[in-house]
């Protein structure tokens, strides 16, 4: 329910995967209202989407349109017989790069756009056919679909899955295809975080299998986090990676660890937003207050005519926009250069020249002001932040 989503706190965005068969069921007719109805929703709140298209799901159906003539089998889930198509055909990749291109004309560029998703190989686009052939494509096959991708979205922030690195190609050819994809400016997002094989596996690393991956992205591109869905984690007959009240028996310190260890910006989850706020509201805060970047002015000194101030990340990541600095110094503004995508997660010290005297205030950020982590009554209703003259 939009009540329920409305009240989860630092909501900004949703996450939205869809099968290409239901995106575009009859050649060159795409249900624009699917992404579109979203948007007209949800923007005005400033919250955005990311998107992504599927060629294989779970569900019985085929996730390629029929008009396609895609080449492929029929395959057995466990649960559902699904449509596996043949990854390195021609005609439908040709086919889904025109898809990707349509929709970057549209949106592409847009202010509610976060991200689109490398999802045409694997199941649920997750890099691996383990629900399906449980066979590999090579990095040749695979880069073909990474690339399309880029033409078609040429400015936008992409994410691979990691899945796609580890298990979508032979273990041989891993290393060279992670290393295209960062090439082509893909950042990486993990899809199991809680899954149970991963939590049993994984335990020092909060169940994230490739570290590796996000380490040699995080600073220059935002990771992603999803957890496996929230009931099955919650379920004693079913994963039970989930148990107490913010998790606190079991699953809170796993999902916190793989924050840290993934610099994640962004964590997603599958579920009913009411059952997870209502089970863990303490848990929630702590992750809105570790996850991304966490900025405060830790202490301020002036020194003739310039003031020195040190930047405090508490975050995991970095801001990867460079937002103006505004000094206001005895009631007259000052624009700095400083940029704030260097401020990785500890402490950075900068000196800016000043020579006005009088109370100081800062202000970070342009149209919308980067919120600081400072106590309430030290921000001004215009954005501004005092600060304490020390």
């Amino acid at each position: 329910p939009d009540a329920d989503l409305r009240a989860v706190t630092g909501l900004d965005h949703l996450y939205l995967r869809l099968p290409w068969s239901t995106l575009e069921p009859h050649r060159g007719e795409i249900r624009w209202e699917l992404v579109d109805d979203l948007v007209r929703r949800w923007s005005p709140h400033g919250v955005g989407i990311g998107l992504g298209v599927t060629l294989k799901e779970t569900n019985g159906d085929a996730a390629v349109p029929d008009w396609v003539g895609a080449k492929g089998r029929w395959v057995e889930s466990g649960w559902s017989r699904d449509f596996e198509p043949e990854w390195d055909d021609p005609k439908m990749l040709v086919a889904y790069e025109s898809l990707q291109r349509r929709l970057a004309t549209r949106y592409a560029g847009k202010p509610w756009l976060r991200y689109v998703d490398l999802r045409s190989y694997g199941d649920w686009g997750e890099g691996h056919t383990s629900f399906g052939s449980k066979t590999v494509a090579s990095a040749a096959v695979l880069e073909r679909h990474a690339r399309l991708l880029r033409r078609a979205w040429p400015t936008t922030l992409l994410y691979a899955v990691d899945d796609i690195v580890t298990q979508g190609v032979p273990a041989s050819e891993s290393t060279r295809f992670a290393d295209t994809l960062r090439k082509l400016g893909m950042s990486f997002r993990d899809d199991s975080l809680l899954v149970r094989w991963y939590v049993d596996g994984h335990p020092t690393t909060g169940s994230v299998r490739s570290v590796d991956l996000f380490e040699s992205v995080w600073r220059l591109r935002p990771t992603l986090l999803e957890t496996q869905h929230y009931s099955m984690s919650a379920d004693r007959t079913k994963d039970d990676t989930w148990r107490g009240r913010d998790g606190s028996e079991r699953g809170g310190a796993t999902l916190e660890r793989a924050v840290d260890v993934s610099h994640a910006t962004w964590v997603g989850y599958h579920g009913w937003a009411g059952d997870w706020m209502r089970d863990n509201p303490g848990l929630h805060a702590r992750l809105l207050n570790r996850m991304g970047y966490h900025l405060r002015p830790a202490s301020m000194r002036r020194d003739g005519k310039s003031i020195r101030i040190e930047w405090r990340n508490e975050g995991v990541a970095p801001p990867y926009r460079r937002y103006p600095l505004r000094l206001r110094v005895g009631g007259r503004e000052v624009v700095v250069s400083s940029d704030s995508r260097r401020w990785m997660p500890g402490s950075v010290t900068e000196t800016y020249p000043c020579p006005f005297a009088g109370p100081i205030s800062v202000r970070l950020g342009a149209k919308r002001p980067v919120e600081l982590a400072l106590r309430e009554e030290l921000r001004e209703s215009d954005g501004w932040y005092r600060l304490p003259d020390r």
